[in-house]
């Protein structure tokens, strides 16, 4: 499942939100397919923000939809470190082989 309803939605709206999920889902994977490296999710923020124009999308979707493609292993975390936005080490995906 892509979206985790942990504020108890229904009908039309967790519909509505569940579609907005699968669409991030498939731009944070089209930012993995197109750049073919590791990338934290600070990063592919950033390449998210520049392909969805005028989106205010938080990190912690982005983070959702990786942790989604990796439990369906489309994605691998990695063991490599980099400083994300806050100066905080934090760890990097890439696509899984």
């Amino acid at each position: 499942m892509s979206y985790y309803n942990t504020t108890n939605l229904s009908g039309a709206d967790l519909a509505q939100t569940r579609a907005k999920c699968r669409g991030q889902e498939a731009v944070v994977m089209d930012i993995f397919e197109w750049h073919k490296r590791a990338m934290s999710p600070d990063e592919v923020l950033d390449q998210y923000h520049i392909r969805v124009a005028h989106d205010e999308t938080p990190i912690t979707s982005i983070r959702r939809a990786m942790t989604t493609l990796t439990s369906k292993g489309l994605l691998v975390k990695t063991e490599n470190q980099v400083r994300g936005a806050f100066g905080k080490l934090t760890y990097c995906w890439k696509l899984a082989d």
